[in-house]
């Protein structure tokens, strides 16, 4: 690695998506992206990307303990990105996206991701660690219950993960 340290952090790419829109999943989900990458270092002077994979759901029942919702997320990035002239890791291609949905008759189910917040440093100045929080909310609407819920994931550079 090189004696420099990446003097900023940014994400150069969404801010916010849709993943699932009227109980469908939306396709552009699967594609769009948030990073935590140095700013003064061209993307294809990074290298040493590790690839993660994180999956979860969330289900809601009625008042007769039937499920009328059932959403499966995926959650990828690619971290340990470095680079020859800076020290450091980084993030890419964090993303995520709807793996199944299933929403019973009379329920309108909506998932969103929103950067909350900058891509920032979560290691020390002499070594960087890009992070980036993201906040998945769901909307869920039915005759009888309204519910929504909201999970924020921050991933860093260094393979660590905060999912509350």
């Amino acid at each position: 690695m090189g004696d420099s340290a990446a003097d900023t952090i940014i994400n150069g790419l969404s801010k916010g998506w849709d993943i699932i829109k009227d109980n469908k999943p939306v396709s552009s989900a699967k594609t769009t992206f948030c990073q935590a990458v140095p700013a003064n270092i061209p993307f294809d002077k990074l290298y040493g990307w590790k690839p993660e994979s994180f999956q979860w759901g969330f289900t809601l029942e009625n008042l007769y303990g039937i499920t009328v919702v059932d959403v499966e997320l995926q959650l990828d990035c690619l971290w340990s990105g470095q680079a020859s002239s800076a020290r450091g890791l980084f993030l890419n291609n964090f993303n995520v996206w709807c793996r199944s949905v299933d929403v019973l008759f009379g329920n309108k189910v909506d998932v969103d991701a929103s950067v909350s917040g900058n891509a920032f440093n979560s290691g020390s100045k002499d070594a960087p660690v890009g992070a980036i929080p993201l906040i998945v909310s769901v909307q869920v609407s039915g005759v009888f219950q309204n519910k929504a819920k909201s999970w924020k994931i921050t991933c860093h550079g260094n393979g660590a993960r905060q999912f509350t």
